[in-house]
């Protein structure tokens, strides 16, 4: 028979995440993140499908001037969750999309600035462990990723910007299960 609809939604969560990546491997910068994600457990446990939408920024001092950073990302991902034990879990994590980078300069005088924005790839791996209180869904996932293809941000006098290669994080989630 039919799945009936209030128990196919009780398979989903919606949730949001801060947390912080270090990119560029060059000179590391750390970029606070934000995560909007909406996931779905197709058949009720261990194996759940993932949209997930996030943002970083952070500023970055040359002698030239300023960059402003700003990514946006789109991702798509699947998870497995092999560790249970009542309210406490384990779980990973891979996702994958689309990121977009945008780097402005602001300029000091006798410097010209402009922006450099475009797309790129970027994959990541996670690992987490899960404390569920009700219908809340507490998350600690440990992340590290590759992006690869967006723009650098080419400084006169100093240092470019790249924040293309291997990255790291760190995100505290919150979940709500539906």
């Amino acid at each position: 028979p039919p799945v009936p609809a209030a128990s196919r939604l009780s398979h989903a969560s919606l949730g949001v995440a801060v947390g912080g990546r270090v990119r560029a491997p060059d000179t590391p910068l750390l970029l606070p993140s934000v995560d909007l994600r909406a996931t779905w457990l197709p058949t009720g446990e261990l194996v759940w499908l993932t949209l997930a939408t996030a943002a970083e920024w952070a500023n970055v001092t040359r002698a030239s001037g300023s960059l402003s950073t700003l990514v946006l990302r789109g991702d798509i991902g699947v998870g497995v969750e092999p560790l249970v034990s009542g309210p406490w879990s384990g779980f990973a994590e891979l996702e994958g999309g689309v990121a977009v980078t945008r780097i402005a300069a602001e300029a000091l005088a006798g410097y010209r600035a402009d922006t450099a924005l475009g797309p790129g790839f970027e994959g990541s791996l996670g690992i987490g462990a899960a404390a569920r209180i009700d219908v809340i869904r507490f998350e600690l996932v440990g992340r590290v990723g590759l992006l690869h293809g967006t723009p650098a941000g080419i400084v006169a006098d100093d240092e470019d910007l790249s924040l293309d290669g291997v990255s790291g994080g760190l995100d505290l989630r919150v979940r709500w299960m539906l």
